[in-house]
């Protein structure tokens, strides 16, 4: 009874106090509350996500009674942290209406030094490259903005490696999570409130910028969210015009999200960022490279209304116009900032340690995850360039065998050139002794065209055609000179008197002639010079057949039967070597062709062997970085472990609480405006706050 008459007597010490500093402006009184500066006029109408219906990743409900929403998503427990409270300073810190990953202000870093360069990405990655060299740095921390704004300043034009920023959507790298306002989640032009973009694990929305106005709201508190109207989100359960406590996505640190709130200042905000080495208050100069320095608070994601780390415009005390708070009861010793009682800080420790214990598994499950799907990619691609030596070892004894056969093609071709020489020597003996016998220039010509075609073992192409002329001669010459591209030194012409056209041209009878032409195919294209006559006027009826040159030789006058036997002799000699060089140069064609075909599937195999060793060095990169995500979540299971096992170690060592030990209630009242309706304000502050204690 002593100790709440005494609390009774500081709030009504506490009460006239605030009355007497109170200028007496006149007018209103307890009822005229003025409306938070800033604070929307009414509800806006809120849009589903850009990206459409919500995908079924949990169930959440919205619990009017704490304006908060409960169930799981993404496989998460919402809520899991009780407010206000530290959120996480890397990793998820809540999750996106489409189930995407949001996370902090912060990265864990960028390069390894201010001044470090390095031939290799490392990890973590550099962030500029000029050329094959990979520089930069951004200190663990630091938000992501910051970091890219100050590499355009200490890296080389055009270096900065924009992929490892943020993309249109505020998001990036693997797993894909958001840092900066997901507009690809809403539509940032729209009217009205903007619409719900994701959940955060202290169970409060998370919108997009714009508030009822169509405006940023400009009383954020540190921890990004304020208390206000928002549109309805069918999809969670929030009604049209429910004032709740939410997010809002900012441009500015810590852009989505500070600190679970609410919290009254950015102060407030600090005092949740004081366990272990990554705290708040440890601002100072961070070299950036060896020229340029910034001033920053790493790990301190606590930010003004400008996005800075400086003190805020409200003076840090986080009151409300005309609210004053009476007196709190004293504090059990040692209790950590933001409980009420060692019970309650218990409790909650014992919930966040087991959270952490279970994100701590979940990275190091993704961690072996990837390490075995490295190993599978690891190996993988070794089978390819296994596959692609055989292949190599394969063409290279098909290249050996190509090189022998051509080595023996050629050397049946050598042979080949000597079997013809002997037989173009018969052939010239032959020629010699028709020539001695007959004096037949004509016939000596003929000759020569079919023992050529005997020799390169082809038969010789008859053309016959029907051509007017004033002579034989004069047929054939026309003939010829119809056929430009026929070498008249392989080809012979003969021309018969068909019959008598009774015509005169001139004092010239013209005549028909059957005219036929021999050539050696070796030597005359004989498709073409068949074209060609085709084009010549006055020639008809043209055919064409193939005949044996030997038995044709047989039948010219003058040819000894001896010197026909031994061309034949030698004719049939370098038809069996021509025989064997057309079949090893088809098994040369025959190996060319498998050798491209094993070089193609080689450089099949090397790419493919080259691309899986890519992705097997992307999964590496994705390894380090689970891990070391691993190994931070693990670092903060063990603490928040040890803080769960002080705290229930606190409470046993509580003794036995009495009634007149029990807690006593705060009690808010309106601050009296002055004037005789401030004193009669005052007067009934005092009896409320009498009857709250007695």
């Amino acid at each position: 009874m002593r100790r709440r008459s005494s609390l009774l007597a500081l709030v009504v010490a506490s009460l006239l106090a605030t009355a007497s500093a109170q200028p007496n402006k006149g007018g209103g009184g307890m009822g005229d509350k003025k409306p938070k500066p800033g604070a929307p006029s009414g509800p806006g109408k809120d849009r589903p996500p850009a990206s459409g219906k919500t995908p079924a990743a949990g169930k959440l409900a919205f619990d009017a009674a704490t304006g908060r929403l409960k169930g799981t998503w993404a496989g998460a427990t919402i809520p899991s942290y009780r407010t206000p409270m530290a959120a996480p300073l890397l990793g998820t810190v809540g999750y996106a209406t489409d189930t995407t990953l949001i996370y902090g202000p912060f990265e864990a870093g960028f390069g390894s030094g201010a001044t470090a360069t390095s031939s290799s990405d490392a990890r973590p990655p550099y962030p500029c490259k000029d050329g094959s060299t990979y520089s930069g740095y951004c200190p663990g921390g630091m938000d992501v903005q910051m970091c890219e704004t100050t590499l355009f300043k200490t890296c080389a034009s055009g270096t900065v490696r924009k992929e490892l920023f943020m993309d249109e959507c505020g998001g990036h790298a693997k797993p894909y999570h958001i840092h900066m306002d997901p507009v690809c989640l809403y539509t940032p032009g729209a009217d009205g409130h903007s619409a719900v973009v994701g959940v955060m694990l202290d169970g409060a929305p998370l919108y997009g910028r714009h508030e009822t106005t169509g405006t940023p709201p400009t009383d954020l508190d540190a921890c990004g969210g304020h208390t206000g109207p928002v549109g309805p989100y069918d999809e969670w359960g929030i009604p049209d015009g429910a004032r709740v406590y939410h997010y809002h996505a900012q441009t500015k640190p810590p852009f989505l999200l500070g600190c679970y709130g609410p919290v009254d200042s950015r102060v407030h905000c600090e005092r949740l960022y004081q366990s272990g080495t990554r705290k708040c208050g440890d601002a100072s100069t961070v070299a950036m490279s060896s020229a340029y320095s910034v001033d920053y608070d790493l790990w301190c994601p606590c930010y003004d209304s400008t996005g800075k780390h400086s003190d805020s415009s409200d003076g840090g005390d986080g009151s409300d116009d005309g609210v004053v708070a009476a007196p709190s009861p004293p504090r059990p010793p040692g209790l950590p900032d933001g409980y009420d009682t060692w019970e309650e800080y218990n409790e909650e420790q014992q919930r966040k340690a087991e959270y952490a214990k279970k994100e701590a598994e979940q990275k190091k499950e993704r961690e072996e995850k990837l390490k075995k799907e490295r190993e599978a990619k690891e190996e993988e691609a070794k089978k390819k360039r296994r596959e692609e030596k055989e292949k190599k070892e394969e063409m290279e004894t098909k290249k050996k065998a190509l090189e022998e056969k051509k080595k023996e093609a050629e050397d049946k071709r050598t042979k080949l050139m000597e079997e013809r020489k002997k037989a173009y020597a018969k052939r010239d003996a032959m020629l010699a002794v028709l020539k001695n016998a007959t004096a037949d220039a004509k016939a000596e010509k003929r000759a020569k065209v079919l023992a050529d075609a005997a020799i390169a073992g082809k038969n010789i192409t008859r053309m016959k055609i029907k051509k007017s002329a004033a002579s034989k001669d004069a047929a054939c010459d026309d003939a010829f000179a119809g056929m430009p591209s026929v070498n008249t030194s392989h080809a012979f012409c003969n021309a018969t008197e068909a019959a008598p056209s009774g015509r005169r041209r001139g004092l010239l009878q013209v005549t028909e002639y059957e005219v036929t032409i021999e050539v050696n195919p070796e030597e005359v294209n004989v498709t073409a010079a068949v074209t060609e006559l085709q084009t010549v006027g006055g020639i008809t009826d043209i055919t064409t057949t193939t005949v044996d040159p030997l038995v044709e030789l047989s039948s010219v006058e003058g040819v000894a039967t001896s010197d026909l036997t031994a061309l034949e002799t030698e004719v049939v000699a370098a038809a069996a070597v021509q025989a064997e060089v057309v079949a090893i140069e088809a098994q040369v064609d025959s190996t060319a062709g498998e050798v491209a075909d094993i070089e193609t599937e080689v450089e099949a195999f090397e790419t493919e062997a080259a691309s899986l060793e890519a992705e097997a060095d992307v999964l590496g990169a994705e390894v380090q970085e689970a891990a070391a995500e691993a190994a931070y979540a693990e670092s903060v299971a063990e603490e928040e472990d040890r803080k769960a096992k002080d705290a229930a170690d606190a409470v046993a060592g509580l003794p036995p609480r009495s009634d007149d030990g029990a807690d006593v209630d705060i009690v808010y009242v309106t601050k009296p405006k002055g004037g005789a309706a401030g004193l009669a304000g005052l007067f009934t502050a005092i009896v409320a706050a009498a009857a709250a204690f007695v």
